[in-house]
């Protein structure tokens, strides 16, 4: 009996709390609050995303920003970091506070984030607007290549429409590039950098390399080969986000670290029996095959694998033209064009002219997507010289002949006349730039040059537009190669 009495006692003793839980729990709170209603702040009238010049002014004033209540206490904040910061409110600097923001951004090429920051002090409630803001290089644009009596200078148009002429000199201590002058050639990758990853002059026996942020000589090609090949004799450079590749002497060389400049390096070149043209077609979008090339020696396409080493021919014949291993012709322009194939303008032995569309993903029968012998009546001029372009969003390629400007269609194998020129002007180099962050439509830059002075015409490509430049601009010497970096 003792037994059951203690456990009646815990009982009773540990209902006590639980009823007083449940009286508590009945009681009506008849205290009187007062209560303020909070308003929510919401900030319009700004961006969401700015692009600016290196050196560039910004000046920002929100002009419409709801919920604040008439004699409120209200305090301005912006802060300024990378993009990729966690919290721009904790690890963002201030750049300024107050309403109104009026600031120079020097800071380095790249993506950042802007945060406006409104906060009621009387509630300690605060919002904010966030802006991407995008900071080009101030040497970003169009690099022009200029040939004179004594060496090569480098000019360029920046994004702003300001020329700026003799820069490589400028930068360089007074220095020419020497002769023989070819081109410019690089790469261009739109990453949060938005800047150009690398840019070399072919000028001399050694191809010139240019910072990215200016055309300041930082070294030259053969830098980047270990060990330099003896026959060292470049003649093309190209690269993507995973791979650079170089011709030299016909010989193809790659590396697979082409986003670290510090590391990338070109050593072996690929094995087999050829010498290539100095072009190459790079896959955007890739059935087994990286790129295409031609081999002059053999007179055949050829194609590299994922797996690098050794150069392959192309395994099937269809026949007459179609046989890409068996061509015999010499490529004289190459170049990525429409639906993720290559152009390539093939010269037989009696001067005819041929145009092979080519699917450089490819490894089999869908690689050729066309052929063409090209009618001389039909497209006057073609092939006189190799000042050429290839759209990537149209299946045209516009070139040159003396001063006049023309586009061929090969899907219908026939060329129109764009526009022409004053017959005191030749034009000397085009260059096709395609749609992105900067301008919203593909654009052509075609170079020309009377004798005494070069100039610049800017063509808007859509095939809606006209044919009449959008603008221009003069004071060059002779151009011979166009990049936009």
């Amino acid at each position: 009996m003792k037994m059951r009495s203690n456990t009646l006692f815990y009982f009773f003793h540990m209902l006590v709390p639980v009823i007083s839980l449940l009286s508590s729990g009945c009681y009506k709170d008849k205290g009187n609050y007062r209560y303020k209603n909070i308003n929510e702040i919401t900030i319009k009238g700004l961006d969401t995303v700015i692009q600016l010049l290196q050196g560039d002014s910004l000046q920002l004033s929100p002009d419409d920003i709801q919920g604040l209540l008439p004699g409120g206490t209200y305090t301005y904040h912006w802060r300024f970091g990378p993009v990729d910061a966690p919290a721009i409110a904790d690890t963002g600097k201030e750049i300024a506070s107050g309403k109104v923001l009026k600031t120079v951004l020097t800071q380095s090429p790249g993506t950042y984030t802007l945060e406006f920051f409104v906060r009621d002090e009387t509630t300690g409630i605060t919002s904010s607007w966030a802006i991407n803001i995008v900071i080009y290089s101030k040497y970003r644009g169009l690099y022009l290549l200029e040939t004179g009596s004594k060496g090569g200078d480098i000019s360029f148009i920046n994004l702003k429409d300001s020329s700026y002429h003799a820069q490589y000199t400028a930068f360089n201590g007074g220095a020419l590039l020497q002769f023989p002058l070819r081109s410019l050639s690089g790469s261009y990758f739109e990453d949060n950098n938005k800047r150009q990853q690398y840019l070399f002059v072919f000028a001399g026996s050694d191809p010139v390399e240019l910072y990215s942020e200016q055309p300041l000589k930082m070294g030259n090609l053969s830098k980047l080969f270990t060990p330099l090949p003896k026959d060292y004799a470049p003649v093309y450079f190209a690269a993507t986000k995973q791979n650079a590749f170089c011709i030299s002497n016909g010989l193809l060389y790659s590396s697979n670290n082409s986003v670290d400049a510090t590391t990338l390096r070109f050593s072996s070149p690929y094995s087999g029996d050829y010498f290539l043209a100095p072009f190459l077609a790079i896959a955007t979008n890739s059935g087994g095959a990286l790129l295409t090339c031609y081999d002059e020696k053999n007179g055949r396409f050829l194609y590299a694998p994922f797996m690098r080493g050794e150069l392959h021919a192309y395994s099937f014949d269809d026949g007459g033209a179609f046989n890409l291993d068996s061509i015999h012709q010499h490529c004289i322009f190459a170049s990525s064009s429409s639906d993720d194939n290559s152009i390539w303008i093939m010269k037989d032995g009696t001067g005819n002219l041929y145009s092979y569309l080519i699917h450089s993903g490819a490894t089999d029968a869908s690689v050729v997507a066309g052929y063409n012998r090209i009618d001389p009546a039909k497209a006057p001029g073609l092939g006189t010289d190799s000042i050429m372009a290839a759209s990537t969003s149209q299946p045209y390629l516009y070139y040159a002949a003396g001063n006049q400007l023309y586009m061929y269609d090969y899907t219908t194998n026939t060329a129109i006349p764009v526009y022409t020129f004053d017959i005191r002007e030749t034009i000397t180099a085009v260059m096709f730039s395609k749609a992105n962050d900067v301008h919203n439509g593909d654009l052509l830059y075609a170079a020309t040059y009377n004798g005494d002075k070069g100039k610049v015409y800017v063509f808007s490509a859509d095939k809606d537009a006209g044919n009449i430049p959008v603008k221009s601009f003069d004071g060059f010497g002779r151009v011979i190669s166009l990049f936009f970096k």
